[in-house]
C-alpha cells in the first residue's frame, strides 16, 4: 500500500462519535481534539505524536474538544504501537516497535518473505527516536 493511499485512506476515517461533557479517564481510548489526539492509559493523556503513530494503533477515536480532555493528567508522548515495522528514511534502517522499543532488523529472513515491505510504514527521524534503540533482530 502506497504512502498516498493510507494518508487518503486516513482522511476518510471519521471518529467514531461526538464527546459530550468531560472525558472519563477510560484507557485505551483515543480522542482527537483541537490540539491533536491523545491516548487514555491508566488515567493518564498521552498525546500521539503524528498521524502516522497514529494510524499503526489501527483504532476508530472520538471527537472532543481539549477542554473535555484536558483534566486528565499528562504523561506524554505516545509513538508507535508494539508489532509495528518502521522504515526511517534517515538512517535508511528499518525496525520492528517491541515494549515500546524499536529493535533493528538487520536481517529480513527473521520475518515470513515479503512481510516487512507489506507492513512497514516509512517515517521520519524524529518519529523512529520516539523509541528507544533495542536489540538487534538477526535471524539466528
Amino acid at each position: 500500500m502506497s504512502i498516498l493511499r493510507k494518508s487518503k485512506k486516513r482522511s476518510l476515517q471519521q471518529p467514531s462519535r461526538v464527546l459530550e461533557g468531560k472525558a472519563y479517564p477510560i484507557s485505551g481510548v483515543f480522542y482527537i481534539t483541537e490540539k491533536g489526539t491523545f491516548y487514555i492509559k491508566s488515567s493518564k493523556r498521552y498525546k500521539v505524536f503524528s498521524d502516522r503513530c497514529f494510524d499503526s494503533w489501527h483504532v476508530k477515536a472520538v471527537e472532543a474538544t481539549f477542554a473535555q480532555v484536558s483534566h486528565i493528567p499528562y504523561a506524554g508522548i505516545l509513538g508507535f504501537r508494539d508489532g509495528t515495522i518502521i522504515h526511517n528514511l534517515g538512517d535508511g534502517k528499518i525496525y520492528v516497535v517491541s515494549d515500546n522499543k524499536r529493535l533493528h532488523i538487520k536481517d529480513p529472513d527473521a520475518f515470513p518473505k515479503g512481510w516487512i515491505e507489506e507492513n512497514k510504514i516509512t517515517v521520519n527521524e524524529q518519529e523512529a527516536n520516539l523509541h528507544k534503540d533495542g536489540q538487534e533482530i538477526n535471524g539466528n
